[in-house]
């Protein structure tokens, strides 16, 4: 995922996971500062995003929260929507800035190295979340190769059936930050990604969400082996199960949130090629037109 989404409604989020059980309300889209505007349509690392959670769950000791966790496995009634923030932020040793990470490869799950922060969020009950998005976007370069200036030609990705697309994430505990802002999610979340390679994605992206396309996988992420399902899941296990199509190159811009930011559209480069085809014709017919005044003339 490159970052940035198309935000799912809460309707929606709760007609997709089957929880109504809600932590918080929906976070307000407008912003000051860091949270700056995120209206939902072309919504970047930083906004508000709702997760499901398992909210019964609260002890620190990891046993406990595994076998209340194994005890409730598809009751829906242990969940809970919450908005979380888009992305775990680290200090940065540059100048006091700040860095987030959105996304976390799954291979830092599997690979036994407990010092990535996913690796140490996702061990514990917890710690993993599914986040919802009506879609994401991903970018590619078009346009003839060596070409001076090529199209970075933006796609949106969506479920086929039109339903929310549900990913597997790993959240954060509740941060008590100085500079967090009283209604705005103090807890933090990151999507998990994998490879793309035999999948349908993969002349877009060399990465895709780990995407959870029913109940089974649902339960098993948030309750279950989901160490398993991670390590067996292939991204040819989604075919035909998604659609795309491209956008308009408005939504290059952060800031660019128009009511048209996710609706097909032909491609740039297809769009320059009629553009160059019609001033061609118009040259021919402009010299079939002098041709035939310069016979009158004579």
């Amino acid at each position: 995922m490159c970052g940035r989404v198309a935000l799912a409604s809460r309707d929606a989020v709760k007609a997709c996971a089957g929880v109504d059980r809600e932590l918080t309300s929906p976070t307000p889209l407008e912003r000051d500062g860091e949270w700056a505007r995120a209206g939902g349509r072309n919504a970047s690392p930083g906004c508000a995003i709702a997760a499901v959670r398992i909210a019964a769950v609260e002890a620190d000791d990891d046993g406990a929260s595994a076998r209340l966790a194994r005890a409730t496995v598809g009751d829906r009634r242990a969940c809970a929507i919450e908005d979380v923030v888009w992305g775990v932020r680290f200090d940065s040793r540059r100048g006091g800035n700040f860095e987030r990470s959105f996304n976390a490869r799954v291979e830092g799950l599997l690979g036994g190295d407990e010092s990535t922060f996913a690796a140490k969020l996702a061990k514990t009950v917890n710690g993993r979340c599914v986040v919802y998005v009506d879609g994401f976007y991903e970018w590619r370069e078009e346009g003839p190769k060596g070409a001076k200036t090529r199209v970075k030609q933006p796609y949106m990705v969506r479920r086929a059936d039109g339903k929310p697309l549900a990913l597997a994430s790993v959240l954060t505990p509740e941060k008590a930050r100085s500079d967090a802002v009283d209604d705005f999610p103090r807890r933090e979340a990151a999507v998990i990604t994998m490879p793309s390679a035999g999948g349908e994605l993969a002349w877009l992206h060399d990465r895709q969400p780990l995407f959870l396309w029913n109940d089974r996988d649902f339960d098993e992420w948030l309750f279950g082996d989901w160490a398993r399902m991670a390590r067996e899941r292939r991204a040819k296990d989604v075919k035909g199960l998604l659609q795309w199509h491209p956008v308009t190159t408005k939504i290059n811009h952060a800031a660019y949130d128009g009511e048209d930011a996710s609706a097909p559209v032909k491609r740039a480069v297809e769009k320059d090629a009629g553009s160059v085809a019609a001033l061609f014709a118009a040259a021919t017919k402009k010299r079939k037109v002098d041709d035939e005044t310069a016979v009158q003339i004579d």
